[in-house]
């Protein structure tokens, strides 16, 4: 599991997921060769299912992020939208997995204490 140490370090936990996911097969490949003499545990199916599912959410925060690190000039015309769209992709649904469901449970919780 992936554990998150800083809450604006989202973008970059982003990233691993999506080079890790991209490159599962290769990693997997390499963590099994006999060349270690450590074994690993691999993620199992479950697991990369629960990385796309944080790719997927953190993928829709990766402009709030852009816009609210404060390296851009914008307008509250821009801010004002951008903080109320996670509202929009994070709502649980029925069809959220119970993983999906504590991912944006506390998504959000971070969400309302750092506004």
């Amino acid at each position: 599991m992936l554990i998150q140490d800083y809450t604006t370090r989202w973008n970059s936990t982003l990233q691993i997921i999506e080079r890790l996911t991209r490159n599962n097969e290769a990693v997997i490949a390499t963590l099994n060769s006999s060349i270690h003499k450590y074994s690993f545990t691999l993620l199992t199916d479950a697991g990369l299912e629960n990385l796309r599912i944080m790719e997927l959410l953190l993928e829709q925060s990766r402009y709030l992020t852009e816009i609210l690190r404060g390296e851009w000039c914008v307008s509250c015309s821009v801010i004002l939208p951008t903080i109320t769209c996670p509202s929009r992709f994070m709502v649980v649904t029925d069809y959220d997995s119970a993983f999906g469901i504590k991912l944006k449970t506390g998504f959000f919780n971070g969400f309302d204490t750092h506004l």
